[in-house]
């Protein structure tokens, strides 16, 4: 890994490199199962994070980094971003902004809708307005430019048949047992 690394900052000199592993708790099971060597690893990756500066090393998951105290003396110079829900107003701009020249809009209450049921979790946003360009794009032209609140209404069953793993994650791992009899 080191080697290849060296190959590719040497193909790539002036622009910085991101690595990013997704739910790396995944990590931890691996070691605790010695599929993996904890030392060797996270060895690396602090040595990465070390002697590399244009290289940065993202790791995400639900669990804060403090969950895994045996981990801190190999990553005690990285910084820990907590993200969460997004605000009214970020919510609004994933909504109505997605990307560059994004030509669907939307009335107050559609736009009201989509917040009051995601409350803000940015994949529940994402995949609530994913939903809405879909029905959207299936509607006669001169309906696709304009979301109301019915369009909303009418794209919540889609989502909760596409989202379904999602909220069995959080379900069975990012809750405890009063969390799951509420």
């Amino acid at each position: 890994f080191d080697e290849w690394l060296d190959e590719v900052e040497h193909c790539t000199t002036q622009v910085r490199l991101l690595l990013m592993l997704d739910e790396f708790i995944a990590l931890d099971q691996a070691f605790a199962q010695n599929r993996l060597d904890k030392h060797s690893v996270l060895g690396l990756l602090r040595h990465q994070i070390q002697h590399r500066p244009n290289l940065k090393i993202l790791l995400s998951g639900s669990l804060a980094i403090e969950e895994l105290q045996d981990w801190a003396s190999y990553l005690v110079n990285v910084r820990t971003v907590h993200l969460s829900y997004l605000t009214e107003d970020e919510t609004y701009q994933l909504i109505e902004r997605p990307g560059f020249d994004f030509s669907l809009r939307y009335e107050e209450s559609a736009r009201q809708r989509v917040l009051d049921l995601t409350r803000g979790h940015p994949a529940l946003v994402q995949s609530l307005c994913h939903e809405l360009v879909i029905l959207k794009n299936q509607q006669a032209i001169p309906k696709r430019r304009l979301a109301n609140q019915a369009d909303v209404e009418e794209a919540v069953p889609h989502i909760l048949a596409t989202v379904e793993l999602f909220f069995t994650e959080i379900l069975q791992n990012q809750i405890d047992e009063n969390g799951r009899l509420v």
